[in-house]
């Protein structure tokens, strides 16, 4: 059951993000539909947050073998799953408090989050709380981790979310990526607003 959880949540990262356009903004149906306040939601979240960040590792750890039955899916670490999950819950609660999709100090905690390499694959769903055109002065910051193999492709789409230029170059960089998804969102930067520059 665990390699089977294992298997969906890299086809969900690395595959069905193909179509995420269509989907990410919609709530998952919750286990209890008792609605809590926008101040009880903030400080869930804020728990959450600190829970992700408790579960990564101080150090860098180097990558898993790649599963027996697929071979070209790695094993993900205990950790990078969580994380993963926590991310979703935190999307979900925000939510249905969408005005908390603004709130400053939360930003600030996903970002700083995100930044922190350590917590690898588990980071994707945390670069996706960020995919609103207010947090654009994030833009800098989530480019700068554009040559992490573990969210890269969430961070070219996120620019295209973003909607901000000026990052052409670093995303020429990934035309030719085998991961169509990924090469969809390049595509899309590119002709936006790439067009009239030469790389």
């Amino acid at each position: 059951m665990i390699k089977i959880l294992k298997i969906i949540n890299n086809w969900f990262r690395d595959i069905a993000l193909e179509n995420i356009d269509k989907g990410f903004d919609k709530p998952l149906p919750m286990v209890s539909s008792e609605k809590i306040t926008k101040e009880e939601t903030k400080r869930k979240v804020m728990e959450l947050i600190s829970k992700a960040e408790q579960l990564t590792p101080k150090s860098f750890e180097k990558d898993l073998p790649p599963m027996k039955d697929f071979p070209d899916i790695r094993e993900s670490h205990f950790y990078e799953n969580e994380i993963w999950e926590i991310g979703e819950k935190i999307r979900q609660l925000i939510f249905e408090h969408k005005r908390l999709r603004k709130d400053n100090s939360i930003n600030e905690r996903i970002i700083n989050f995100c930044l922190n390499r350590n917590s690898k694959s588990g980071r994707q769903s945390f670069i996706m709380l960020l995919w609103y055109k207010h947090n654009q002065k994030y833009a800098e910051k989530l480019v700068s981790l554009i040559d992490d193999e573990y969210v890269n492709g969430h961070i070219i789409e996120g620019l295209n979310k973003l909607q901000v230029q000026g990052y052409c170059e670093q995303v020429y960089h990934y035309r030719n990526d085998e991961r169509k998804w990924v090469k969809k969102q390049v595509n899309k930067y590119l002709e936006k607003y790439c067009t009239q520059q030469r790389l």
